[in-house]
């Protein structure tokens, strides 16, 4: 639930809240795209360093980039363009990683023959928090007149994802060893 309430409410925000903060309506669209474009890179390149560092660690990492992110989306106004367009790609990345940290994650935590089931409850959770944190950003937007109150469910979100990782998300054994054999094939 912690995932949808992240992704659904920066992605579904976003824009609105780019147009009620001085940004053009036609800026705030292509800002969409790129959130959209950096999300699927994110998919593709934290699920590769998940798969080679530890759900855990790339995942904090994931979750710095989508709180620095959303602050930029936020914090952007018509005269701060540059933030608009760091926010939302950092945002796009970080979430997108962290849509695939999580699938992956729960394949490595849960297996055999009820892992179709698990992943079933899990697939209706994540829809379940995007339904909340849409319902409340209307409503709280009704209530004091901007999207703000959007921002903080998903920072919130946030850590309870990232205590969920943390917590509950599978051990890698032997990561020291693997970043200094990483560290040892970069080009100096």
């Amino acid at each position: 639930m912690g995932l949808g309430c992240i992704d659904e409410g920066i992605f579904q925000m976003s824009s609105r809240h780019a147009i009620a903060q001085g940004i053009n309506a036609d800026f705030a669209a292509t800002m969409l795209a790129l959130q959209s474009y950096a999300y699927v890179a994110g998919q593709v390149v934290g699920g590769g360093l998940s798969d080679r560092f530890g759900r855990r660690y790339i995942g904090l990492i994931c979750a710095g980039l989508i709180a620095v992110g959303a602050t930029g989306i936020f914090a952007a106004t018509g005269s701060l363009l540059a933030l608009a367009v760091a926010g939302n790609a950092i945002y796009g990345f970080g979430i997108g990683a962290s849509i695939a940290i999580r699938s992956a994650a729960f394949s490595d935590v849960f297996g055999g023959h009820n892992f179709g089931a698990i992943f079933g409850i899990i697939a209706v959770a994540y829809p379940f928090g995007g339904i909340i944190v849409m319902n409340a950003g209307g409503i709280l937007y009704d209530r004091v007149g901007n999207y703000w109150p959007v921002y903080f469910i998903a920072l919130v979100s946030t850590l309870a994802w990232t205590i969920a990782l943390v917590v509950a998300g599978p051990r890698r054994h032997g990561l020291r060893v693997r970043f200094r054999r990483a560290r040892a094939r970069l080009p100096v």
